[in-house]
C-alpha cells in the first residue's frame, strides 16, 4: 500500500511537472527581416528565463499570407494566444469581431501610460478600452542627400513656398525633383493625405476616411489643385512600374532631389551612404492649421480565445518595456514606442523621434486607417490622376467622380453590416 501511495505521488508530481512544463503560448508574427527575426526570438527567450515552466512558439509567415489568415488564426481553438499587427481599421475590424481582449487593467495595474506619448491613444483604443501594446512606429517625410542640398545651398523648407522655390532649384539643375514610385498604389497615397491634412486639417481628413461628407466638396478640389501644380511644373515626376525603394539610388546619386516616404526607407541604403541620407517633415501650407503627421505605429495584442491570457498578459507588460522594445527596434529601422527607450544615433532616427514627440496629433496611413476597400478604389484613382503630365481640370472631374462611388459603396457597405446585425 505504501508502494502504491509511492508510485501515485511519483505519477502526481511527474504530470504536474509535465503541465507546467507545456504551457505554451502561441505567437503570430509577420514576416520580416533577418535581424529582426533574430530580435523576436531573443525576446522570447528573455521571457522564458524569467517565466519558468513557459514556452513561446512562433508561427512566422510571409506578410501577405499573414495578412490573409489573420482572422482565421485568431477564431481558430488552437490559433495565436498573442499577434503583432497594425494600429487603425485593420486592427479594430478584429475588435468589432470580438477576437481581441482588451487589456485596460494591466495599462492601468502596470501605469503604462507613462511609458508612451498621449498622440498614441487613438492607434490602441476602442470605445474608450485599450486593446494593444504600442510597439513600433516610424513617420513619412522627405528623404533627401544632404550633400546635394549642400551642393546647390539649399535648405530643408518650412513652409509651402521655401518647398516651390527648392524644387524650381532642383529642377533647374536637370534633378528629378521629386522621385515618384507607383509600382504599388500605397506608394502616392500619402501625397494625398499629407495634402489634405495641411490643407483641410485633422478633423476634416478623418470625415473624408469615414465617407461622411461628399468628395465633391472645395476641400477636396483643393487639394488636386496643389497636386496638379506640382505634376504641371514638371516637378512630380512619376517612374512608373518603379518602387519607391527603387528611387534610393536616385537619392544618394544626386540624380534625384527628395522623396516622399516612410523613415524606415533608411534600411534599405547601404551603410556608406547612410550618413548622408537627410529627412524632414512634409512643409507646412496653411499656418493656421496645426501639422499632422502621417505616423504607422505596430502593436501586438491578445487573441480573445487565448488558452492562457493571464500568461499573455505577462508577456505584453514585458513588450512594452523600455529594454524589449530598443532590443526589437533596433534591428527594424523602427523606433520604439516606448518613448523611455533609447534609439540609434541616427540623425534620421533623432528628427523622428523629436517630430513625434511634440506632434499632438497623427494619422496612421490612409490604408491603414480606411476600410480595406474604399482605401484600395482610392489608391488606385490618385494612382492613375498622376499617369498624365497634361492633367487639367477635366482630369480632377473624374478622380472626383470615382472617389464619390468609392464613397457610395463604402456608406452601402457598412449600411448592410450594420442591417444584417439587427
Amino acid at each position: 500500500m505504501r508502494y502504491l501511495s509511492y508510485i501515485l505521488v511519483t505519477l502526481n508530481l511527474l504530470y504536474s511537472h509535465l503541465s507546467r512544463a507545456e504551457e505554451v503560448l502561441t505567437i503570430g508574427v509577420a514576416g520580416t527581416n533577418g535581424v529582426a527575426r533574430e530580435m523576436v526570438y531573443f525576446l522570447a527567450a528573455e521571457f522564458e528565463k524569467q517565466t519558468p515552466n513557459v514556452k513561446i512558439r512562433f508561427i512566422v509567415r510571409e506578410a501577405e499570407s499573414y495578412k490573409d489568415d489573420l482572422q482565421n488564426m485568431l477564431e481558430k481553438e488552437n490559433g495565436y494566444d498573442v499577434a503583432f499587427w497594425m494600429a487603425g481599421e485593420r486592427f479594430n475590424k478584429y475588435i468589432r469581431l470580438d477576437l481581441v481582449t482588451p487589456i485596460t487593467d494591466i495599462w492601468q495595474s502596470h501605469q503604462l501610460s507613462d511609458n508612451f506619448s498621449n498622440n498614441l491613444n487613438n492607434a490602441i483604443t476602442f470605445n474608450q478600452k485599450i486593446y494593444a501594446i504600442p510597439f513600433s512606429r516610424y513617420q513619412w517625410g522627405m528623404l533627401y542627400s544632404k550633400r546635394l542640398f549642400n551642393r546647390l545651398s539649399i535648405t530643408p523648407p518650412n513652409n509651402w513656398q521655401q518647398f516651390i522655390d527648392l524644387l524650381g532649384v532642383l529642377k533647374s539643375e536637370n534633378i528629378i525633383p521629386i522621385y515618384v514610385g507607383t509600382k504599388y498604389n500605397w506608394e502616392i497615397s500619402a501625397w494625398f493625405e499629407f495634402l489634405n491634412l495641411r490643407l483641410n486639417g485633422y478633423t476634416f481628413h478623418q470625415s473624408f476616411i469615414k465617407g461622411e461628407s461628399p468628395v465633391d466638396s472645395p476641400q477636396i478640389r483643393l487639394v488636386f489643385k496643389y497636386w496638379q501644380e506640382l505634376i504641371q511644373s514638371g516637378y512630380f515626376v512619376v517612374q512608373k512600374e518603379s518602387s519607391l525603394r527603387d528611387g534610393l539610388p536616385y537619392l544618394y546619386r544626386q540624380h534625384g532631389g527628395i522623396m516622399l516616404a516612410g523613415s524606415y526607407f533608411t534600411a534599405f541604403i547601404p551603410p556608406k551612404n547612410l550618413s548622408d541620407m537627410g529627412f524632414f517633415s512634409f512643409p507646412q501650407i496653411d499656418p493656421k492649421i496645426e501639422n499632422v503627421e502621417i505616423a504607422p505605429v505596430d502593436i501586438v495584442f491578445i487573441a480573445e480565445r487565448a488558452k492562457n491570457k493571464e500568461l499573455a498578459k505577462k508577456f505584453l507588460v514585458f513588450l512594452s518595456s523600455n529594454y524589449a522594445q530598443e532590443k526589437f527596434n533596433k534591428g527594424s529601422h523602427f523606433l520604439p514606442a516606448n518613448k523611455l527607450s533609447e534609439i540609434p544615433e541616427n540623425e534620421i532616427f533623432q528628427s523622428v523621434k523629436n517630430s513625434l514627440d511634440n506632434v499632438r496629433q497623427q494619422t496612421l496611413f490612409f490604408d491603414r486607417e480606411a476600410e480595406d476597400a474604399f482605401a484600395q478604389q482610392n489608391m488606385s484613382i490618385w494612382r492613375n490622376f498622376i499617369d498624365s503630365s497634361n492633367i487639367d481640370a477635366t482630369y480632377i472631374d473624374i478622380a472626383i467622380k470615382s472617389m464619390e462611388e468609392a464613397r457610395l459603396n463604402l456608406l452601402s457597405r457598412s449600411c448592410r453590416k450594420e442591417c444584417n446585425s439587427h
